[in-house]
């Protein structure tokens, strides 16, 4: 050894092993958006009768996969921090494109999830 340290390369493959699925994950809903059954959309401010993401296009390059990316990430920090009357107004189409995000998202592990066995909870309601 020269006396310089190296970087840890364990700690480094393993944050760039996270990123990719991350961004595989994030390339798979946002791929699926369009496809998402209109009966299994719940965003509350659909101006579609039936509420559809069809016309949100996956993106089609890096350049545009990285961009939507990015404003997910944005988006969920405004609707953690702005009021959300304000979003619909100035933000919808965003606030729609991440919403939607997450709906495909959770369709698509709720999916995987029966085919490796796990049953879906069941939502009855009962009154005491």
């Amino acid at each position: 050894s020269d006396g310089v340290d190296l970087p840890n390369h364990e700690a480094s493959v393993e944050h760039v092993r996270r990123q990719l699925l991350a961004f595989g994950m994030a390339a798979t809903a946002l791929g699926f958006l369009p496809r998402v059954p209109a009966d299994r959309v719940t965003f509350p401010y659909s101006y579609n009768k039936p509420p559809t993401y069809a016309d949100i296009a996956p993106p089609d390059s890096p350049g545009e996969m990285l961009w939507r990316i990015d404003e997910v990430e944005q988006m969920v920090w405004q609707v953690m921090s702005a009021d959300m009357t304000e979003l619909v107004k100035k933000r919808y189409s965003a606030l729609r494109r991440t919403y939607g995000f997450f709906e495909a998202s959770a369709l698509l592990a709720n999916h995987e999830a029966e085919r490796f066995g796990i049953k879906r909870k069941r939502r009855d309601l009962t009154l005491l």
